[in-house]
């Protein structure tokens, strides 16, 4: 049966993870179809993300609560944002040395994905990156690519969104300022906290 919401909980979760700091989450899954989840019939999957220069540790699980919610296993993939290609990756499924079903890596985005394999609720896995002399951490400027992905949203004439776009060098440099631009305010200032300016 399909809860209100036209979905089970899934039996392929992928998560989105950036470099940079430590994170933590609990995923709350219930049967997306009765209150039972009033009476504790729902369940929890923590997430930890830990992090230093140059290595990035992500675990999953065990879940906890009414594991009955849950698919019986669960593949998990982990795409990881904003890291060189790591030196060394280790997979640990519950205590044991793993090999992950699918490790790309992407060099013009910067962005690792690791799929996982299939665990069960009760099961714990663990995805270790490092490298030993470098950092993780891509150090690219990505100030463009976020500066051309804000103007796709804003409502603004097509002329200025291109006359930005063609002095966005000039505009990183700080030799030319967003005020010669018919922008909102709101639009000025987020371009400039991405930007550098003030």
């Amino acid at each position: 049966m399909v809860g209100w919401g036209g979905v089970d909980n899934p039996t392929l979760l992928q998560m989105h993870l950036f470099a940079g700091a430590d994170g933590y989450f609990e995923l709350y899954e219930d049967d997306g179809d009765t209150i039972a989840y009033q009476s504790g019939s729902y369940a929890l999957t923590p997430f930890t993300l830990t992090w230093n220069e140059r290595e990035l540790d992500f675990s999953i699980g065990p879940a906890n609560g009414d594991l009955s919610v849950l698919p019986m296993q669960r593949t998990y993939e982990a795409v990881i944002h904003g890291v060189v290609e790591p030196a060394q990756i280790e997979l640990t499924i519950n205590g044991a040395a793993a090999l992950a079903e699918v490790v790309r890596y992407d060099a013009e985005t910067e962005t690792l994905s690791v799929v996982l394999g299939a665990i069960a609720p009760t099961g714990a896995c663990e995805v270790k990156l490092s490298n030993a002399g470098e950092a993780l951490e891509s150090r690219r400027d990505r100030r463009a690519e976020k500066v051309r992905t804000m103007l796709r949203s804003f409502k603004v004439d097509n002329q200025v969104k291109a006359r930005i776009d063609a002095e966005l060098p000039q505009l990183m440099a700080g030799e030319i300022n967003l005020s010669r631009y018919a922008l909102t305010g709101a639009q000025s200032e987020a371009l400039a906290q991405v930007i550098g300016q003030r």
